[in-house]
């Protein structure tokens, strides 16, 4: 699934591809529930680079609410930076999503 955000991160574009099978099924599906994380690179400040990571999440869960997805099946946390030396940066820059089953 690829959802482009702002150059800022803080506005998901509404050029996504691949958001509709999962959000159909979020939207159908009361059990399920989403855990979005944000991660950035580790250019700058630990302090901006979290933040930075929230604002990510908060951009993937206006873009899951304005889909009609209720706002508490949605976890969401900014992480800051993925330290991962194999990855490189520009694959960092990301939200994960994770669908998960509730009782």
């Amino acid at each position: 699934m690829t959802l482009p955000l702002s150059d800022s991160g803080t506005e998901a574009r509404r050029e996504g591809h691949g958001t509709g099978p999962w959000v159909k099924e979020l939207k159908g599906n009361e059990k399920l529930a989403v855990e979005l994380e944000g991660y950035t690179d580790p250019i700058g400040n630990a302090e901006y680079n979290v933040q930075l990571s929230q604002h990510r999440v908060e951009a993937v869960r206006r873009f899951l609410v304005t889909q009609g997805v209720e706002q508490l099946r949605i976890l969401s946390i900014g992480l800051g930076p993925l330290l991962d030396p194999a990855t490189p940066n520009e694959k960092k820059r990301r939200v994960t999503v994770k669908l998960m089953l509730t009782e």
